[in-house]
């Protein structure tokens, strides 16, 4: 066993078993986003392989990085009128940090690479063709 002086660990009196460790310093959470993060930074994508714009890296750093701002981005744009939301979902991600972290994954995974884990709600896509077709 390697004693470092600046481990502190040494000097503490209780003695942790790594279950008990990883339960107090709450990594079974961390692990949890953890999981839904790594979805969006490690996908095969092709649409990754061809590099983000810029509108689409802010959404990236903004989800990611910044929640404040992308819950104020879900709350306070057109957000919930363009895609079906549960209220269910709804209320957790404007109450819950861990579920709004969830959510921007799916986010980013839907406006990034295009995945279905949102649904687009059928009058903006009724509205789209409209728009094509009197082009």
């Amino acid at each position: 066993m390697v004693k470092e002086p600046h481990c502190l660990g040494f000097k503490e009196e209780r003695i942790w078993s790594v279950r008990e460790w990883l339960k107090d310093q709450e990594v079974d959470t961390y692990n949890e986003i953890n999981k839904y993060w790594m979805e969006v930074i490690t996908t095969h994508s092709p649409i990754r392989h061809q590099g983000l714009s810029d509108k689409k890296l802010q959404m990236f750093y903004m989800a990611g990085y910044n929640v404040d701002a992308f819950k104020e981005f879900i709350f306070s744009s057109n957000f919930l009128n363009l895609f079906v939301i549960e209220e269910e979902t709804i209320n957790k991600i404007r109450s819950d940090k861990i579920e709004l972290l969830k959510f921007a994954c799916q986010w980013l995974k839907f406006s990034l690479f295009g995945e279905l884990t949102l649904e687009v709600k059928d009058e903006v896509i009724m509205a789209k063709k409209e728009k094509i077709v009197t082009r």
